[in-house]
């Protein structure tokens, strides 16, 4: 008896209540949250007074930007984050069945990583014909994955300490060069790629670290001259320009579709490109979250082995490795 008092709010209230709930602190709009739901816009607004009387709040105040939680909402917004998970897991059946599974699925990805995503898209769509897929560009922030907004990232760098990540692959730096471009007919050194006008892909305000920081620590420095944010149009760019672009070697056969680029090795010297998948402790033993990752992962190497040795050799795969 005493176990059952301890939890009468439990017993008063509807955990699909708590689910609309994170989406009505999403969205901040009623009309949102019911097309994302699923529900009438009437059915939303009942949903909404009942939240309103469960949790004691008005929960969604009117600001000149529009609507915005107030701190007793968000406080429950930050705890539900954390708890809704678990719920799930424990009420989920311990076997995942995929051909079975209507799950959503959200993963952010960076730029790099975006030649992989067709690979890993056709395996879940394949053996899951019924989830569903999100996916993102990555912001280079972890703050999604703490509080589960997002349930994988593929990143280029391992994650803070207390995340989970798993190596999937490294790749071989490439240049995607103009096909008549001089530095095109022979091997590609140091002293000659710096001398060279670039440009690079880059998501943040910052430059390639990964290139940039391996010529500085050879006492190197690149001349970049373009800085674009994504990778549409690099093809383009690199085929009517001297420009050279540094990417991972799968990434830059992907663009190179025209044969007025070409896909020569980067100087061995600015090292390797490694893909990370990065997801939350939380998710460690959730059977959907295992076969996502399992499903990442064989479909990243499936497609990597694909890859044709280059003048350069073949890339290395990386053995696998979690933290």
């Amino acid at each position: 008896m005493i176990g059952v008092m301890r939890y009468a709010h439990i017993r008063s209230g509807d955990l699909n209540l708590l689910v609309n709930f994170l989406v009505l602190m999403e969205e901040r709009s009623v009309t949102r949250a019911a097309a994302k739901a699923f529900l009438s816009q009437p059915a939303m607004s009942r949903v909404f007074h009942r939240l309103q009387e469960l949790l004691s709040d008005e929960l969604l105040v009117r600001t000149a930007k529009g609507y915005e939680p107030t701190t007793r909402a968000l406080a429950v917004y930050a705890k539900l984050e954390q708890l809704l998970p678990e719920i799930e897991s424990l009420l989920r059946a311990r076997e995942f069945r995929a051909a079975e599974s209507k799950d959503l699925f959200r993963i952010g990805a960076i730029h790099r990583s975006f030649w992989l995503l067709p690979a890993i898209i056709s395996t879940v769509v394949r053996t899951a014909p019924n989830v569903q897929l999100e996916i993102t560009p990555w912001n280079h922030s972890f703050e999604e994955l703490e509080s589960n907004a997002t349930d994988l990232v593929l990143a280029s760098l391992p994650p803070p300490p207390h995340l989970r990540s798993q190596l999937l692959l490294k790749d071989k730096l490439a240049c995607l060069v103009r096909a008549d471009h001089p530095i095109a007919q022979n091997s590609l050194t140091l002293a000659r790629y710096v001398e060279c006008q670039h440009l690079a892909v880059s998501v943040t305000q910052t430059k390639q670290r990964l290139v940039d920081d391996a010529l500085a620590k050879l006492g190197r420095q690149r001349d970049v001259r373009v800085q674009l944010p994504s990778f549409a149009g690099v093809d383009t760019i690199v085929g009517n320009t001297d420009l050279v672009a540094t990417l991972p070697l799968g990434a830059a056969r992907d663009l190179a579709r025209t044969p007025r680029v070409r896909v020569i090795p980067a100087p061995p010297e600015i090292g390797l490109f490694a893909y990370y998948q990065i997801w939350h402790p939380r998710n460690d033993a959730d059977a959907a979250q295992q076969w996502l990752r399992a499903s990442v992962r064989a479909s990243c190497l499936e497609e990597f082995s694909k890859l044709r040795p280059s003048p350069g050799g073949r890339p290395g795969r990386a053995k696998d490795r979690e933290h």
